[in-house]
């Protein structure tokens, strides 16, 4: 909840380094923890450009250049996990979201 009202009211403007930072934990060999947490911040960031005018979704562009190249492969990853993970399952179902919201 914190992360997605600072996000709305200072991202991209007043956090400029926010975006490299999360796009820097979507690596497949950091902790699933780790990734997991840049993808909830992705999902905020993306959720808060839902349902936007298309003049005020300026912002969602910069966040699916910097970071959804990098999602392909952790969905890749996720998707070769053993059938029952539901770490794997949570990080798809994050990643799909993030994508819903980019689009809606």
């Amino acid at each position: 909840e914190s992360l997605r009202k600072i996000s709305s009211l200072d991202f991209p403007e007043k956090l400029p380094g926010f975006l490299d930072q999360v796009a820097a934990r979507l690596d497949a060999s950091l902790p699933p923890d780790e990734i997991h947490g840049a993808l909830i911040a992705i999902r905020v960031l993306t959720k808060n450009f839902e349902f936007r005018s298309t003049e005020r979704r300026k912002g969602v562009n910069e966040v699916l250049q910097a970071t959804f190249p990098k999602l392909v492969p952790l969905m890749e990853v996720t998707l070769a996990a053993p059938l029952g993970d539901e770490k794997a399952a949570e990080m798809q179902k994050v990643m799909i979201k993030s994508l819903w919201s980019s689009i809606h």
